[in-house]
């Protein structure tokens, strides 16, 4: 049976360096107690920014493109805390019913991947606004106004769209018989 742990954790487990139990104990652990944690920690505090910075208002570019950054990260976050549960290694004793690996890949990593990306371009974004403000000073509430920033950071979330149609357009869900298990489970084919 697959599991996730690590090449060089099998090898231990394999000649007895470590237990097996206590590996999986200590994966169950930093999977489901700190990584979900950190998680629900990190999706708080971008509600939090989100909140902030509509009470400041969105009159500001900065505002409205720090705020297209919380939301991105929250998508991001909220994808990684499903796949931390659903990678629990406790699952393995549980008959899914679906094929796991294919099924994580294309619902969980892929829109995860898409807000990642948007999560760069709004940060380059930002970046570049804050490089306006340095050489040019007196001119940057002038070239990127509110609008600006609303249409540029539009222009991300859907452009990079377009890196989640080619995975989505080849593949289909339908249902694979396992013989070895004698079940059927749900699988992604492409």
């Amino acid at each position: 049976m697959t599991s996730n742990i690590s090449e060089a954790n099998f090898l231990m487990v394999k000649k007895n360096v470590i237990n097996s139990t206590v590996v999986e104990f200590l994966i169950t652990f930093d999977v489901m107690v700190c990584a979900v944690l950190i998680s629900m920690v990190e999706i708080d505090a971008n509600v939090i920014n989100i909140l902030n910075f509509q009470k400041q208002g969105l009159l500001d570019s900065v505002n409205v493109t720090l705020t297209a950054l919380a939301v991105s990260d929250i998508g991001a976050l909220f994808f990684q805390l499903l796949v931390n549960i659903l990678f629990n290694p406790l699952w393995r004793r549980v008959q899914l019913p679906f094929s796991s690996s294919s099924v994580l890949a294309m619902v969980f990593f892929y829109p995860q991947g898409y807000f990642i990306r948007v999560n760069d371009f709004i940060t380059a974004f930002a970046a570049f606004e804050r490089c306006l403000c340095v050489v040019l000073p007196m001119d940057i509430k002038r070239i990127i106004t509110r609008n600006v920033a609303i249409v540029a950071n539009t222009i991300f979330y859907i452009v990079l769209l377009l890196y989640l149609y080619p995975e989505h357009s080849v593949v289909y869900m339908d249902f694979m018989n396992i013989p070895d298990l004698n079940r059927t489970v749900d699988h992604i084919f492409q």
